[in-house]
């Protein structure tokens, strides 16, 4: 006979399932101390700006009040653990939104450096402008002016390194709901457009591992001329906090971008307290090294796929690997009606190859994928193609059968529409799960 009754057993039922699910339970911070810095990424300084969060996680966002940093660009805030948006204002920039999953911390702070990237004078001054006014010119005189034009070339470039990106440019007319899209390669970075009357059109561009642009284009003068634009995107950032006790003289932490010739430079993080902090190009791979001691350095590569990356500096190497190993996804792509890898995708795989050969505990799946061009039979049998591509790279370098399976999947699971050759192109890929085969 049970000693509870079943009112009493329900009771107790519920509290546990409450405190198995709170916080406390899963040793992680109920509140977050977020502190941080806006930038110049061209110079590295720090500029004044405005912060915006919201826990809103659909298309519905509610923003709070605006907190303004300071001179140099430092702030903070108080928030709870949960999935968090981020939106940075400054005068003359790209204003940007990020994504911060507050709730996988397990320590109370965390520091976060946002890189801002500035219009160009013709952005501020002409088109794209981040404001939403119309100008008075456009306003005065939205009449189709017959026989006239203003012919634009539009391109869209890394911000970093001003190299052409191919991106799908999305144009909403203010006298019309009708969409217009355009999209560019790296073949063919760029497209003109050529406009016949004063209107204001909400513009979107967006490109893979790229922060999404939104602004305003303002064509007010139709002077019968051709000029050139250029839309400046940054990557999609993700966060490194690295947590040292008990810091001293001979601590620091090193990062650098793990490249299949490894010639990326070596650099320290910045610290502040007890954290060290970076920010990270999102899908990159990077390769850390903490120094706990004179004799004593941690090392090891990961894949910037989330949005925060944290690490303890007093955690042993086997822990911060396994960190690192398990269950980590890597998306490679394909061209075109091909089993051949893109170039990006051909070094990712030698990394990935050198990681599972020198590391015999860590087994493969590889999944292979299609866009939705072609019948069942031929897409299966080209995604079959692709997996034993990839197994046969494996094979060269000694890794077993048995430690890798493959699976044709042709054009299940897309993760992304297939209406265009852009988001078919992402849908061309191999996924690749690396695991330890004693913890799966």
């Amino acid at each position: 006979m049970s000693l509870l009754s079943p009112k009493f057993r329900l009771i107790f039922f519920c509290l546990f399932y409450l405190l198995s699910n709170t916080s406390w339970a899963q040793n992680t911070p109920q509140n977050i101390h977020i502190r941080g810095v806006s930038i110049d990424i061209s110079n590295n300084r720090g500029i004044k700006s405005n912060i915006y969060w919201s826990f809103a996680v659909n298309s519905s966002l509610v923003w709070s009040s605006a907190v303004s940093t300071d001179a140099d660009g430092k702030f903070e805030l108080f928030l709870k653990n949960k999935p968090i948006k981020l939106k940075i204002e400054a005068q003359g920039y790209n204003s940007i939104i990020i994504d911060l999953t507050l709730n996988i911390l397990t320590e109370p702070e965390f520091f976060c450096k946002i890189p801002l990237l500035k219009l160009t004078e013709h952005q501020t001054n002409k088109v794209f402008s981040q404001s939403t006014t119309k100008s008075g010119k456009t306003q005065k005189n939205l009449e189709k002016e017959l026989g006239r034009y203003a012919e634009i070339e539009f391109v869209a470039v890394n911000g970093v390194t001003s190299e052409p990106i191919g991106a799908i440019f999305k144009f909403v007319s203010t006298h019309s709901t009708k969409i217009e899209n355009y999209q560019t390669h790296i073949t063919k970075p760029s497209f003109n457009l050529k406009f016949t009357s004063n209107d204001i059109y909400a513009v979107e561009i967006s490109a893979p591992s790229f922060q999404t642009f939104l602004g305003n284009l303002i064509i007010d003068d139709l002077n019968n001329r051709s000029f050139k634009d250029t839309i400046y995107l940054a990557k999609e950032l993700a966060f490194l906090n690295v947590l040292v006790k008990n810091r001293d003289t001979q601590t620091g932490v090193f990062i650098s971008k793990n490249t299949s010739n490894n010639t990326s430079a070596i650099h320290k993080l910045s610290v502040n307290d007890n954290l060290y902090y970076e920010t990270l190009e999102k899908n990159e791979w990077y390769k850390l090294q903490i120094v706990r001691s004179i004799n004593d350095t941690v090392s090891h590569v990961f894949q910037a796929t989330e949005s925060i990356h944290t690490f303890d500096a007093e955690i042993s190497p086997q822990v911060i690997n396994s960190i690192v190993e398990e269950n980590k996804k890597t998306i490679l792509y394909f061209e075109l009606g091909d089993f051949r890898l893109k170039p990006e995708s051909q070094i990712l795989l030698k990394q990935i190859i050198a990681q599972a050969k020198s590391q015999n505990h860590l087994f493969i799946d590889i999944y292979a994928y299609t866009d939705n061009v072609g019948d069942y039979h031929t897409n299966m049998y080209l995604s079959e193609i692709r997996a034993m591509f990839i197994k046969n790279a494996f094979y060269a370098e000694g890794i077993t059968d048995k430690r890798i399976k493959c699976t044709a999947m042709g054009s299940k699971n897309p993760i992304t529409n297939n209406n265009d050759e852009l988001s078919r192109s992402q849908n061309r890929r191999v996924e690749i799960f690396i695991y330890n085969s004693q913890k799966k």
